[in-house]
């Protein structure tokens, strides 16, 4: 961004800001919105600069996807609040598809005093239910069914975000870019078979954990999936009896995996 190429004090950033087109700018009232801040480290650098001003109120918003992996000049240590933002939960996507909080309360009692679900609202809740596998939770995705009922958009949906993140993959993955992308892609093959482990032999031959250690971890600190570690005793806290070798690699997102499982197919009979 050209209004951070040069000094980085309130003054300059918000002079050249305003010269772009960018203003007014009204203290006390205005916020500024840096979207994909990963692309321009000197942004969060200045993140400290201008937050110190105390004139403006500002948001940063980026992928996982590369927004550690850029050397910045200076972390804004103490000025920034991050909050981490996943796929919608099932709650939400009923919220999505018009369904009361009167309904989801009464499911939630249900749950919690192990009492039956009424039948009618039980066969309508699994189907949305069913539906939700396949949707998955990321809102585009959402919003697009919600609104139109329609499994062929919402899966070029999902293609189009897979997309992306390969793109993404193949711009701040460096050197491990190749491996990243054989363990996503093995990720729903491993979850379909029998072992209690993600096998590395099955990406190739030979395969050792010290070569998948780093691609694995860059895919879970992207927040595309998540560990499930094995643990030797189901009591709290697991950490205390896991064994951080053994794990399964699960999907964020299960509307992703559903993607990549079909290829834009015939698999939603609902």
């Amino acid at each position: 961004m050209a209004a951070l190429d040069g000094a980085l004090d309130t003054r300059t950033v918000i002079l050249s800001l305003s010269a772009l087109g960018y203003g007014s700018f009204v203290e006390g009232e205005t916020l500024i919105f840096f979207d994909e801040i990963q692309e321009c480290p000197r942004a969060r650098t200045a993140i400290k600069f201008l937050v110190e001003d105390g004139r403006y109120d500002y948001i940063e918003s980026g992928s996982l996807l590369g927004i550690n992996y850029k050397d910045l000049p200076s972390y804004p240590v103490g000025f920034e609040d991050e909050i981490t933002l996943y796929p919608l939960d099932f709650e939400e996507f009923l919220w999505a598809k018009g369904i009361g909080n009167d309904v989801v309360g009464l499911l939630c009692e249900c749950y919690s005093g192990l009492h039956p679900v009424p039948n009618v609202i039980h066969e309508q809740i699994y189907r949305y239910w069913r539906e939700y596998l396949v949707v998955g939770g990321m809102p585009a995705v959402v919003r697009t069914f919600a609104s139109q009922d329609d499994f062929g958009k919402v899966v070029r949906n999902q293609q189009s975000i897979i997309s992306t993140y390969r793109a993404d993959i193949a711009k701040y993955a460096g050197k491990d870019r190749v491996a990243v992308h054989q363990i996503l892609d093995a990720i729903p093959a491993e979850l379909g078979k029998q072992d209690k482990r993600f096998v590395l032999a099955n990406l190739e031959k030979g395969a050792s954990r010290r070569k998948y250690e780093n691609p694995t971890q860059w895919i879970v600190d992207a927040g595309l999936a998540y560990y499930s570690f094995n643990t030797k005793a189901f009591e709290l806290p697991f950490e205390a009896t896991g064994n951080r070798s053994l794990y399964k690699l699960y999907f964020v997102d299960t509307g992703l995996m559903s993607s990549m499982l079909s290829n834009c197919s015939n698999l939603f009979y609902i």
